[in-house]
């Protein structure tokens, strides 16, 4: 809204009886959508409320005010759940971290890790011991 507030201040815009004045801002006057994700980290994201009502203790209020509650869909990315090769589209930072992310429940990787980073002679004592780790 500061926006068209801006732009109708500089534009020395003519206000009608109907537009609000002291907010300048007109009827034709549009706002940009706004789109809400929650981005969530965790590990179960298999039961994640699905809406603001999910989240609330609706019991507490009395049945004929209930009406009064908006409730809207809350849009959850679980980012464990982002598939590599969407992880690889990123441009920023933010798939090295998803990536480390996804990897902390991965244990055969971390395993794998550790014993690439041991040396040749090491690696090979321990295939003969029939250890991994």
């Amino acid at each position: 809204m500061e926006e068209i507030r801006e732009r109708n201040t500089q534009n020395h815009v003519k206000y009608e009886p109907r537009d609000d004045f002291k907010y300048r801002f007109r009827r034709a006057d549009k706002l940009r959508p706004v789109c809400n994700l929650k981005l969530y980290w965790g590990k179960d994201g298999e039961n994640l409320p699905v809406s603001l009502k999910d989240m609330m203790d609706i019991e507490a209020v009395p049945e004929q005010m209930r009406f009064l509650i908006n409730d809207y869909r809350v849009h959850t990315v679980w980012m464990r759940a982002i598939a590599d090769e969407d992880l690889q589209k990123m441009q920023s930072d933010m798939k090295y971290v998803v990536g480390v992310l996804k990897r902390t429940e991965r244990r055969e990787w971390i395993c794998a890790e550790r014993y690439m980073r041991l040396s040749k002679t090491q690696r090979k004592e321990r295939r003969q011991t029939g250890r991994t780790v």
